[in-house]
This record gives C-alpha cells, sequence and structure tokens, in this order.
C-alpha cells in the first residue's frame, strides 16, 4: 500500500501543464523576482548605517558657537 501513494505522487508530477497555467506562472514569478529586489534595495537603505554620533557634535558645537 505504501507504493500506491508514491506512484501515484510521480504521476501527478509528470502531468503537463497546460499552456496558460504555464504562462501564468512564468509572469507570477517574474513579478515576485520583481518584488524581492525592490525589497532589497529598500532594506538597503534601511540597514545602511548612519554615521556615528561622534562625527555629527562637532559640527553642532561649531554652529553654536558662530550664532
Amino acid at each position: 500500500m505504501k507504493t500506491e501513494p508514491a506512484a501515484a505522487g510521480t504521476v501527478q508530477g509528470q502531468r503537463p501543464m497546460l499552456p496558460a497555467f504555464r504562462t501564468e506562472r512564468a509572469r507570477l514569478r517574474a513579478e515576485a523576482m520583481e518584488w524581492r529586489e525592490n525589497l532589497e534595495e529598500l532594506q538597503a537603505h534601511i540597514v545602511a548605517p548612519s554615521p556615528p554620533a561622534e562625527e555629527q557634535r562637532p559640527a553642532e558645537e561649531d554652529h553654536q558657537e558662530e550664532g
């Protein structure tokens, strides 16, 4: 009985996909890849470290002395 489900699984896996579904699947995969790339770009901006506070403080002190 254990061989029957395995055989049924391989038969289902080997069924040819209809062209319309194949085209839609390719379109959705391309769209998902584009979303992933956009997400990676957005995360790169978020994760980018800001300059250390020490570098920012002297500039602020200089402005205070001038004013």
